[in-house]
């Protein structure tokens, strides 16, 4: 199987060459806009073009951040020395269990400048003869396909919304090296380990909110299982809570796990005060709360998504109330603010659904 040498140019000036074993992810590569991620499991080579010997195995991303935004790497560090300023080493040190350990980075360098998307773009006014056309778009979003791409959620029905914003993002390529190799959570298919997973993720997020940061894009990509411990990633759209950083950005990289609010874009748990006049109702901004909804989603999909034995089929029941959640229904609120039918559920899924039940 083809594999390939990938360079990290660290910001202090080390070039490591990395070669990859197999492919984590790479469905989020082929999308028009957003990261183009890919992650590898690697492992790293000398000087002399060979394998490390006993080097053992990482993780290396190779992504599309932002211009305007910080590279994830940068992003856990203020993250962590906000939480050494406001709680001191010990929870410091407590709170980087439940995160990625970041054991290199850098830009992606090409002829001695950053590759980025600006660096592609004219940087003179067109010629007078050049005719421009219209970009044609759909009014109404299409399903879009299931690809067999590794890393995929297997057959998860997908479906965009129109954007909210035509602007177009710039961004920076980068590589980071993580010292854990992990599994996404929704490739877990004990239903004891995703259930201490999301309870790791919940510890994680419950230190970033402690020192007034929001992940944003809490999903089941991102949540994962490196050996007995369940870890947060994906930083890149986190953000300190404030007036100007926590303005909502619709995120729809996996609308499956968004919160019923950020996918409206408008609070629908408000009280009578403001529900009577929107004149007191105050700009919609992202908070801890849909960081946690995003969380409870995770077990939610993993119940209604799989059955409990090969080669058997859910009923029609299951079915339909998968369709009725997911991936990101309108429908679901009522469910949301309801209740979830788990007796369509296989028998043996049972216990875990009223497990989940306290997490609402």
């Amino acid at each position: 199987k083809i594999q390939y040498d990938i360079t990290v140019c660290t910001d202090e000036g080390k070039n490591l060459v990395y070669q990859t074993t197999k492919v984590i992810s790479d469905f989020r590569a082929s999308a028009l806009r957003g990261h183009g991620t890919r992650v590898f499991e690697a492992r790293l080579k000398s000087q002399d073009g060979k394998l490390v010997k006993d080097a053992e195995l990482v993780v290396l991303k190779d992504s599309w951040h932002d211009c305007d935004g910080d590279r994830e790497d940068r992003i856990h560090e203020q993250i962590f020395a906000d939480l050494r300023k406001k709680q001191g080493i010990e929870q410091e040190a407590e709170a980087r269990k439940y995160f990625l350990t970041v054991l290199a980075a850098g830009n992606v360098m090409v002829d001695g400048k950053i590759d980025g998307t600006n660096s592609l773009l004219r940087m003179s006014d067109l010629p007078a003869d050049c005719t421009s056309y219209p970009l044609l778009f759909d009014e109404f979003p299409k399903t879009k396909p299931t690809t067999p791409a590794e890393g995929l959620i297997p057959s998860l029905p997908y479906v965009l919304s129109p954007a909210k914003q035509s602007m177009v993002v710039h961004r920076n390529h980068s590589r980071l090296v993580f010292k854990e190799v992990y599994q996404p959570i929704f490739e877990v298919r004990s239903l004891d380990v995703v259930f201490e997973t999301v309870q790791d993720a919940r510890r994680a997020l419950q230190f970033m909110h402690s020192v007034d940061w929001v992940h944003r894009e809490v999903n089941a990509t991102n949540v994962l299982r490196a050996g007995s411990m369940g870890k947060l990633a994906d930083l890149d759209y986190a953000k300190r809570m404030d007036l100007n950083t926590t303005r909502c950005e619709f995120r729809m990289e996996a609308p499956e796990f968004v919160a019923c609010e950020v996918e409206a874009q408008e609070y629908l748990f408000i009280s009578p005060r403001w529900s009577l006049d929107r004149h007191f109702r105050p700009p919609f901004r992202f908070n801890p709360l849909h960081d946690m909804e995003s969380l409870v989603w995770i077990p939610t999909w993993t119940l209604y998504y799989h059955v409990d034995q090969e080669r058997s089929r859910p009923s029609g029941d299951h079915i339909r109330w998968f369709h009725t959640l997911f991936p990101g229904q309108g429908s679901r609120f009522g469910a949301f603010f309801g209740s979830f039918d788990y007796s369509v559920l296989p028998p043996s899924f049972h216990r875990a659904a009223q497990e989940r039940r306290p997490s609402l």
